[in-house]
């Protein structure tokens, strides 16, 4: 088998298992909303639950993407054209991580909010 097909079936296999991930996911955001809905919790304390989750997410995956990073950083510095990154532009990409995911989390209070409790225990 061609290496190209290799790396396309491996990709697609990955790929199907971060779908999988994500629809358990929300799954387990919406079961845990509705929940916290039907025991009366307030939309600011589901707001605050669901973006302290996007922050704690955020900055797992920052830390991830930080010691890669730096892993590829020490691979690459004795090459002619080594690679610089300055505290700046790390601390401008954790800010825009950080952005991106509360972003996200917005959206899906708005979505989520919206939810009958009634109608999700019913399924």
């Amino acid at each position: 088998m061609p290496l190209i097909f290799t790396l396309a079936f491996r990709n697609l296999f990955h790929d199907r298992l971060r779908f999988i991930a994500t629809v358990i996911g929300i799954v387990f955001s919406i079961v845990l909303v509705t929940v916290l809905r039907a025991i009366g919790s307030s939309r600011r304390y589901i707001y605050k639950v669901i973006i302290c989750q996007a922050l704690v997410i955020a900055v797992i995956g920052f830390s991830f993407a930080a010691l890669i990073g730096a892993a590829i950083l020490k691979l690459t510095a004795a090459i002619a054209l080594p690679i610089v990154i300055t505290s700046g532009l790390i601390a401008g990409l954790f800010l825009l991580t950080v952005a991106m995911c509360v972003a996200s989390a917005i959206a899906a209070i708005v979505q989520v909010t919206r939810i009958n409790p009634a109608k999700v225990f019913t399924r």
